[in-house]
């Protein structure tokens, strides 16, 4: 998000982030539907991906024009993890995909995740203390919050309603005083 976008804000201060690094790492796993004896071949592109066609295929090749500089097939498949390695370039993602909703951006994710590709991802965050940290380092109430201003944010100009059972269960008690007043700012 923008600079400017409150949840941002709220998550930056929540979480004491002074910096996020300008790249992203997406890991990929085999997914259900592939072929087990499939064999990645770095020069055939129908192999690549695990042989993803359509909006999935699509959409990986999006992702990898998100790698800053070049990049060849090789530099991002695994074969002895039999994985992915993309690293987003921030800067060049919000570009490539400034002009699709967040939700649709949301849903390709998650169409990672349904097949069982999407493995994980990884960035690293300079803590306002000084230490060097990634997700690994933040607590379910942290992460709670995460995912609450993420819905909301996702939410925030369709005509819905969202509920949100026990929202403020794993957040720290302060945190919880000013819970109400940031979701509804």
């Amino acid at each position: 998000q923008s600079v400017e976008n409150k949840a941002r804000a709220f998550i930056i201060k929540k979480l004491g982030i002074k910096t996020v690094s300008h790249e992203v790492v997406i890991t990929l796993k085999r997914p259900f539907f592939a072929d087990k004896k499939l064999i990645i071949d770095h020069f055939m592109s129908d192999t690549h991906y695990w042989g993803a066609k359509g909006v999935t295929r699509e959409f990986l090749d999006q992702l990898v024009s998100c790698i800053k500089g070049g990049f060849n097939h090789s530099s991002i498949y695994f074969q002895q993890e039999d994985s992915y390695q993309i690293p987003i370039n921030i800067e060049l993602f919000q570009s490539q995909f400034n002009k699709k909703d967040s939700t649709d951006v949301f849903r390709m994710f998650d169409n990672l995740k349904t097949l069982g590709m999407f493995d994980g991802i990884k960035f690293k965050l300079l803590l306002e203390n000084g230490l060097d940290a990634n997700i690994s380092h933040f607590s379910d109430g942290q992460f709670q919050s995460v995912y609450i201003y993420s819905v909301v944010e996702l939410f925030k100009d369709r005509n819905c309603i969202t509920l949100l059972d026990e929202p403020d269960s794993f957040l720290h008690p302060e945190w919880q005083f000013d819970f109400l007043k940031q979701v509804f700012e």
